[in-house]
């Protein structure tokens, strides 16, 4: 594989990116761990503050092509300022006063259709492109997921959870990812749900009927998912996919899951922790 890295130096920003993306332009974005957003045109790099120059956790872009930021108790979206440059505007504004000081990281940020998601472990904020409206989660709820039209939370004590009508209930066969660690959610074919846990490995999740399969991949890669701690996936062309661990690079899948390649340490990657793929 051609793998080109990018130094901090290079960067003039912190080592630690939390999130990466890529506007209609071709411009990528990432969530840097100390200096905002960084956009780079490929030529220059160019840094985004915040208000509270706090790190930046997830980044989602619209159907209109509109990136969203999330951060520490901060989130908004980026626009052109008055010269041409992309500017970070709060909508913290729009947070009613109960719930301004959230004060927790925004993990994950999705869009599903013009509406936005952020979300903060126990609180999930819905932004209509007026107002936001505020949600609480459930206890040890982690990361919140928008898949087919659909938002999923994964809850440690109590498995795959779904939002239906602002009430939070536990999908059918839910149960079974308690005390399972959801790091990844991903369509699969059928309304499937392809579920990446941290140290359980993969699997195939139908959250119609809560039929799950197992052994989705061969025991090789799943074990590297589990001893690598499997963290974030992303949906490639093709149906292939990009699964990224914390200690063992990144793995390449095709539609069915077979392991297409391999990005590690020892094939051009600076280090084996990857935290976001786009």
């Amino acid at each position: 594989p051609v793998v080109n890295n990018y130094t901090p130096a290079q960067m003039s920003a912190a080592e630690q990116n939390w999130a990466v993306l890529q506007d209609d332009r071709g411009v990528v974005y990432l969530g840097n761990n100390d200096d905002g957003v960084i956009e780079y045109d490929g030529k220059t790099w160019h840094k985004i503050s915040l208000p509270n120059n706090s790190s930046v956790k997830s980044l989602a872009k619209d159907s209109r092509g509109t990136i969203y930021v999330g951060a520490i108790g901060e989130f908004g979206y980026l626009e052109p300022d008055g010269m041409g440059r992309m500017a970070y505007r709060s909508l913290m504004d729009k947070v009613d006063s109960a719930h301004k000081g959230f004060a927790q990281h925004v993990w994950k940020t999705f869009c599903i259709g013009d509406t936005v998601y952020f979300s903060a472990t126990e609180n999930l904020f819905r932004y209509d492109q007026e107002k936001i409206t505020h949600l609480d989660l459930p206890l040890a709820s982690n990361f919140s997921f928008g898949v087919n039209g659909r938002v999923f939370i994964g809850n440690f004590t109590q498995g795959l959870l779904e939002l239906r009508r602002d009430t939070v209930v536990r999908v059918r066969g839910g149960d079974f990812f308690t005390y399972k660690n959801i790091f990844v959610l991903l369509p699969y074919p059928g309304g499937r749900l392809l579920v990446g846990t941290g140290s359980n490995g993969l699997y195939i999740f139908d959250p119609e009927t809560g039929f799950i399969q197992k052994e989705v991949v061969d025991s090789r890669t799943n074990e590297s998912f589990k001893s690598g701690t499997l963290y974030h996936g992303t949906q490639l062309a093709r149906g292939w996919y990009a699964l990224s661990t914390l200690y063992g690079g990144v793995f390449v899948l095709d539609e069915k899951l077979k392991v297409m390649n391999r990005l590690s340490v020892e094939n051009g990657l600076q280090d084996q922790i990857v935290i976001s793929t786009y």
